[in-house]
């Protein structure tokens, strides 16, 4: 250190200057901004302020440029000694509309979304806070361009841009949770994750293979978990959370508590979360097919039918849930970082609502069709090195190791030797081997600060799995699905588009437009085993039915958003999402898209001021006719209501939506709010379970 600049330092008594400890606050309250997000384009240097606005900033002594960005605050870029000159002190001024997002990392590496050509959006924990979503699969669905499906209450299978399933990736810290053993159905494993152990998510859309590998077609959604935080001081940093919460729709008792404590090497957070959920009640007003008044229960060893007092609760749809969460973090040097995590979820048994009201000659169909306790368990280490040099900026090495527990009560085997006396399948073992070159280009187009032209083209692939190749399940009443051991990879082709503008600091629209083909589309169609076209299954004869290479399946669409700032701080903000799909068949004719959702969105009316936060937002999809279903869709009575000609279809609904939350003190915060202020009984496209009718929320939340 010069001898003026020590000098400096020992007059003045700034130690935390001279520690190159960077405080961020905000500029009109001056508190501290946790999350703010310190990045170096040039060096690939990235760090994030913790719950004290502060993070160390010694490595960032050689870059050209410093970016501080924080959601919600224009972004400040200084160099290092402009920093330094402000005694390491910077305040974020609030922002009216900006381009450019904070550094996204579902790419894997932090950077600037004004240097993604694909679209990312980033949903940020104060959203979170306010909107309260039960789970992640909710959490994902508050930002208004994930659409999501549900079979029962313990559930949410995220619809991006017209794939599902086993065509997104779902990466955790980095880590993809969806491995090769996933079923081609509707994914539920979502829920596995801890929305309040969530410090950001973020969602790529268009195909990730290039980074991810198989599956990552549609998109990617990429969660990162609590980080623990180190002492910038000689004193042990210690900080926490603790989150309360009731809701009366299926009145939900969740609490979460986490605790991190930090020295200048070692840092340690621990996370734990607790929900119960009863059975689900549906709004009053809306389509009386989704009503069910009865159900079949095991009693004194007999099928007793059950006649429910309230024909509004969806009985059994009741579940719990516990997540734990233990992180280390080791940093020796400014060089090396490394962090070991430990995630832990467990559900108890719950039923599949839809299959179990499924209904044959006037009764149900199914005393028990339950999922048994869905269990998860991650152990990940990640080892970071900052390099600097010729060979590299900034290396990653992660190692993980995953658990999945599931049973399903109406699920046989696919050990095909010992399916063999039931099910004689031509062949006893299959064997995957699939790869596929990949690849993207793309472009960021920036005329002015005002306008920003996006395009991309890009390949993905998808492998088959597992359980496309060896699955037995009954899908559709009178249907089974058989393993095919003759499947392949599948290959898309995508193109996007996006254009955004921001007219006179007030407006901010943003248009984004794409398509994408997909060969070989594994989908599921008529079959024969060993020259049959049907066989005997559950007592009744069923169709044979096979995952399939179909020729071609198209999607396009159009997502859409505004924002408007107004006067005394109200903003309005409205997403909306248009989506199409085709798959072409083995005959040559085309049908709709299983898992393109109808047209559906978000609008939001927000106040804003010091420290009360208020919203009215409206929620809705549009209508899905009989003829716009996918042909498997079609037979599924027990899912969809009736049109005047007596047959499914999926009807367009709405719900309004009143949220609020208020900073008592920078430790004590209460939100809350009324869901579905109309009461509507609403079933989102595909869905099994209908949503919660009118709900009030209350949550209590401690930070400190």
């Amino acid at each position: 250190m010069k001898p003026s600049v020590f000098l400096f330092c020992l007059l003045s008594g700034w130690t935390y200057a001279c520690a190159q400890t960077i405080t961020v606050t905000e500029q009109q309250t001056e508190k501290p901004l946790e999350g703010a997000v310190l990045f170096s384009e040039s060096r690939q240097l990235s760090v994030v302020t913790n719950v004290k606005g502060q993070a160390e900033i010694s490595a960032f002594k050689e870059a050209e440029e410093i970016q501080i960005r924080a959601l919600g605050y224009k972004t400040a870029a200084m160099s290092f000694a402009q920093i330094q000159a402000s005694m390491f002190k910077i305040a974020l001024e609030p922002a009216s509309l900006n381009l450019d997002q904070v550094v996204v990392s579902a790419s894997k590496w932090r950077q600037s979304s004004e240097h993604v050509p694909s679209k990312i959006i980033s949903i940020a924990p104060k959203d979170a806070a306010l909107q309260n979503p039960q789970t992640a699969a909710d959490l994902l669905g508050i930002s208004g361009k994930v659409f999501i499906q549900k079979s029962q209450q313990g559930g949410g299978s995220p619809m991006i841009r017209g794939f599902a399933t086993n065509r997104l990736i779902y990466a955790v810290d980095g880590v993809r949770m969806n491995t090769a053993i996933f079923r081609a159905g509707n994914l539920q494993n979502v829920i596995n994750l801890d929305p309040f152990a969530t410090e950001n998510t973020e969602v790529l859309f268009g195909p990730g293979s290039v980074i991810y590998g198989s599956d990552a077609i549609g998109g990617v959604m990429s969660f990162q978990t609590l980080t623990p935080q180190l002492s910038l001081t000689e004193k042990t940093l210690v900080t926490g959370k603790f989150v309360t919460r009731y809701e009366s729709a299926n009145k939900e008792k969740t609490a979460h508590v986490d605790i991190n404590a930090g020295g200048k090497k070692w840092a340690s957070t621990t996370s734990f979360s607790a929900w119960k959920f009863d059975d689900l009640r549906q709004g009053r007003n809306g389509p009386d097919d989704y009503i069910k008044k009865v159900y079949l229960r095991r009693q004194d060893n007999k099928d007793v039918l059950v006649t429910q007092d309230d024909p509004l609760l969806q009985v059994p749809s009741a579940y719990s849930q516990i997540n734990v969460m233990q992180k280390v973090r080791f940093k020796p040097n400014e060089a090396w970082d490394f962090q070991y995590g430990f995630h832990y979820s467990a559900t108890s048994a719950y039923g599949r609502y839809d299959r179990l009201t499924r209904f044959k000659n006037g009764l149900p169909s199914f005393v028990e069709w339950d999922y048994g306790p869905q269990k998860w368990m991650m152990n990940h280490l990640l080892a970071s090195h900052q390099g600097n040099n010729a060979a590299y900026d900034q290396l990653n090495l992660r190692v993980a190791q995953q658990s999945f527990e599931e049973s399903r009560m109406d699920r046989l085997d696919s050990d095909f030797s010992r399916n063999l006396p039931y099910f004689p399948l031509p062949f006893r073992n299959a064997k995957i081997n699939h790869g596929a070159l990949t690849g993207s280009l793309g472009g960021v187009y920036k005329p002015s600060q005002s306008w920003a032209v996006r395009g991309s083209f890009g390949t993905g692939f998808r492998s088959p799995n597992v359980d496309d190749m060896g699955k037995i399940f009954e899908s559709i009443a009178k249907t089974v699905t058989v393993p095919n051991s003759g499947l392949k990879a599948e290959y898309a082709y995508n193109f996007d588009l996006g254009v955004a503008k921001i007219f006179n600091r007030a407006i901010k629209a943003e248009v984004s437009g794409y398509y994408t083909s997909l060969q070989n589309a594994m989908v599921r169609r008529n079959f024969q085993l060993n020259g049959q076209d049907k066989i005997m299954y559950n007592g009744a004869l069923s169709q044979v039915l096979a995952i399939q290479n179909a020729a071609v399946a198209n999607v396009y669409g159009v997502q859409a958003d505004v924002e408007v700032k107004l006067p005394a701080g109200f903003m309005v903000r409205s997403d909306l999402n248009y989506q199409a799909g085709k798959e072409q068949t083995d005959d040559g004719t085309t049908g709709p898209s299983r898992h393109a959702a109808p047209l559906f969105g978000v609008s939001r009316l927000r106040y804003q001021r010091s420290k009360l936060t208020l919203e009215l937002n409206a929620q809705y999809q549009g209508e899905k006719k009989f003829n716009e279903l996918a042909q498997e869709e079609q037979a599924k009575d027990e899912i969809y209501a009736k049109d005047a000609d007596g047959k499914n279809y999926s009807p367009s609904w709405y719900t309004l939506n009143l949220k609020t939350m208020y900073q008592f003190t920078q430790i004590f915060s209460v939100s809350g709010g009324i869901e579905n202020l109309t009461d509507q009984r609403y079933r989102p496209y595909s869905s099994g379970i209908s949503g919660a009718g009118i709900n009030f929320i209350l949550s209590f939340s401690a930070k400190f």
